[in-house]
């Protein structure tokens, strides 16, 4: 447990002193690049976590979790925008009310 808190923190950190240099107001016109860059932070922190600690030894649970993966679909609502990140094997699904009262499903993501 403390290894995942450590990389959160960690990522904040990071965060943190990115966006403290950046213009905040102009992230949401690379939303695209923050996206991509939060899925490959996520890998890199999986990979991270499951190479030996400084003892040597080596989180069986963390080498586990690394190897096995993980999926993650992400949406963002910018007025009339919609942004999907998808990665993994799952679809992100949109529904909508049709006029005849029956729900349409959408599907948002490609695999």
């Amino acid at each position: 447990r403390a290894i995942y808190q450590r990389s959160y923190l960690e990522y904040l950190n990071r965060l943190y002193s990115e966006t403290s240099r950046k213009d905040r107001t102009a992230g949401y016109e690379k939303l695209d690049e923050i996206l991509v860059d939060a899925f490959l932070t996520l890998d890199q922190d999986m990979s991270r976590e499951a190479l030996p600690g400084p003892g040597g030894g080596v989180n069986m649970k963390t080498l586990t979790v690394a190897m096995s993966g993980c999926v993650a679909v992400v949406t963002h609502i910018d007025g009339p925008h919609l942004h999907v990140a998808s990665t993994g094997d799952c679809t992100a699904v949109i529904g909508s009310l049709s006029e005849n009262e029956t729900w349409l499903a959408k599907k948002l993501t490609t695999e």
